[in-house]
């Protein structure tokens, strides 16, 4: 009886830092939000020139991902606003909140034409990423790298015609996809530590909806341009608040000549 009684409280206290691990590692507790807020703008390109969308050219399987040359998508930029697609949008650092729930159709990058669909797409961390090939009558090799190394586990397997796997994506980072057969498949995974994100549409725009009352800080990601912060976005419940971002390329630094001794 005391055995059982001492093994009873051994199995309460690694249930109890079990579940503290699991909390400090994503820092977010669902709650019911009521009368929340909303945030929601447009991420602007803010540089001179658009930069050239980069030609990409298809040198195999061509009767399947076609002969015709592929375009890049890291600058999706609409021309009239300047507005820039594929940046995710995210709150940090936000304690509590709204339930993560997956969509109905759960969280998918397909293949289609030897191209991933979506460019880019962001998950809550923990999530279960499908990667089904229904349409490409090849084998594609996908290849996923990693940022931080210690954040996903990566992977490297094959998925033929007709054919998917999944991974569950645990912790918050960021998820290069690549195809070892077609070298100029390419996206992007952005898991983040909660639900308040959303990815920008062709037009630049985005919206993150049911969000509590408070302050918070709202970050920008795109591959090529990087991170912005906006500081101190107030939200009030049952308003809409509105913040843009605007991001521009590094200038490339020169590199100082050595002199001559």
């Amino acid at each position: 009886m005391i055995k059982n009684i001492f093994m009873l409280k051994i199995f309460g206290i690694i249930t109890i830092i079990m579940g503290l691990n699991n909390y400090y590692v994503y820092g977010y507790k669902e709650i019911d939000v009521t009368d929340g807020g909303s945030i929601s703008g447009t991420v602007k390109f803010a540089g001179e020139k658009i930069p050239e969308v980069k030609s990409i050219p298809v040198d195999k399987d061509q009767e399947v991902c076609g002969s015709e040359p592929k375009h890049s998508e890291k600058f999706v930029i609409n021309a009239e606003n300047m507005g820039l697609k594929y940046v995710v949008v995210s709150i940090e650092s936000i304690g509590m909140g709204k339930k993560i729930e997956a969509p109905a159709e759960g969280y998918n990058l397909g293949q289609r034409r030897c191209w991933f669909e979506p460019h880019v797409m962001a998950v809550p961390a923990g999530a279960s990423v499908s990667f089904p090939n229904k349409i490409d009558k090849v084998m594609h090799n996908l290849h996923s790298y990693t940022m931080p190394s210690n954040s996903n586990r990566p992977f490297n397997k094959g998925v033929p015609f007709g054919g998917t796997f999944s991974v569950t994506l645990k912790k918050p980072g960021l998820v290069k996809m690549t195809c070892d057969v077609h070298k100029w498949m390419l996206a992007w995974i952005v898991v983040k530590n909660n639900p308040y994100y959303a990815v920008t549409d062709e037009n630049g725009n985005f919206k993150i909806e049911n969000i509590p009352a408070g302050t918070y800080n709202v970050q920008a990601w795109h591959e090529a341009l990087g991170r912005r912060e906006n500081v101190g976005v107030s939200v009030k419940a049952n308003e809409d608040t509105k913040t843009d971002f605007e991001l521009k390329k590094k200038k490339k630094r020169k590199r100082r000549k050595k002199r001559k001794k």
